[in-house]
C-alpha cells in the first residue's frame, strides 16, 4: 500500500475515514497510533478521547495557583 510509506497521506486518509458515519471504531485507534509515531501525542489523545486535551509537564509547573487548578481537574490516563 502506497500510504504506508507516506505518514501524512495515511493520516489524512484515516481522518477522512474516521469522519464517515459508518467507520469502524478501530479507525480512531489506528489514527491515534500513527499520530504517536509522528510525534503528535496530544492530537492522538484527542482522537482517542474525542475531546480537547492539555498536556502539562509536572516538573515545569511553578505557579502554586496553577498547580492547585491542575490537581483538581487532572485525570489519570495510565498507571503501570
Amino acid at each position: 500500500m502506497r500510504l504506508a510509506n507516506d505518514a501524512r497521506a495515511a493520516e489524512r486518509a484515516l481522518t477522512r475515514a474516521q469522519k464517515c458515519s459508518d467507520a469502524p471504531p478501530y479507525v480512531a485507534r489506528v489514527r491515534a497510533e500513527l499520530l504517536v509515531r509522528m510525534g503528535r501525542d496530544r492530537e492522538a489523545l484527542e482522537v482517542l478521547f474525542d475531546c480537547s486535551v492539555d498536556l502539562v509537564m509536572a516538573r515545569s509547573m511553578k505557579n502554586p495557583y496553577f498547580i492547585k487548578a491542575v490537581n483538581q481537574s487532572r485525570r489519570l490516563l495510565y498507571a503501570a
